[in-house]
């Protein structure tokens, strides 16, 4: 790793996994969000399916200007 970069996103969704290529940092924000009502019911895995958060994939180049290109995509 040659630096971080912050990336501001709406709802708190489960960012577990991203993928690299030769150019690019591939992030997946997919509608399973962080839910404070399921913190307070006790749930261990406080994440749930949010229809309302927009699924989209980000393409951020390696070692670019930080900016993310965001792609909408189909719920998944």
């Amino acid at each position: 790793m040659s630096h971080t970069t912050d990336i501001p996103i709406a709802d708190g969704p489960m960012m577990h996994d991203f993928a690299l290529t030769e150019k690019y940092v591939v992030l997946f924000d997919l509608p399973v969000t962080f839910s404070l009502d399921l913190v307070s019911a006790g749930r261990e895995m406080p994440y749930t399916w949010n229809p309302a958060h927009q699924a989209r994939v980000g393409l951020l180049r390696r070692g670019g200007d930080g900016q993310v290109r965001w792609i909408e995509v189909d719920p998944c």
